[in-house]
């Protein structure tokens, strides 16, 4: 059974959460978006995108936002850690620009060779 202290730490770090969600895809603010972050980086294993660092994860916000105005977050499960939270959510978006879209994959694809 969680301790209060602990369900107080859940319950603050969900609020980061939502405040990020809110920064992110309802205000499209990327400086209170970024603010939430310790670190900022993204992973979105789905299209093979890991940003970075301040400066990554602007520009593929930036990226992301540009090629959906219209995008919407709804997160449907947390997962804590000791350390960290989970987040799991879906999101849409009404309208596709492709060129932006094409963009945005080719701005952010690495490769190594050996």
């Amino acid at each position: 059974m969680a301790t209060d202290a602990m369900e107080s730490l859940r319950a603050r770090r969900e609020a980061v959460v939502n405040a990020h969600i809110e920064a992110e895809a309802v205000k499209h603010d990327l400086t209170a978006t970024l603010a939430t972050f310790r670190h900022p980086r993204y992973e979105v294993p789905s299209v093979g995108v890991i940003a970075d660092g301040a400066e990554a994860v602007e520009k593929f916000l930036t990226g992301v936002l540009g090629a959906f105005p219209d995008l919407w977050v709804k997160p449907f499960a947390f997962y804590h850690a000791d350390d960290a939270v989970i987040v799991e959510c879906r999101w849409a978006v009404r309208s596709l620009d492709l060129l932006a879209i094409s963009r945005l994959r080719a701005n952010q694809w690495k490769s190594r060779a050996s």
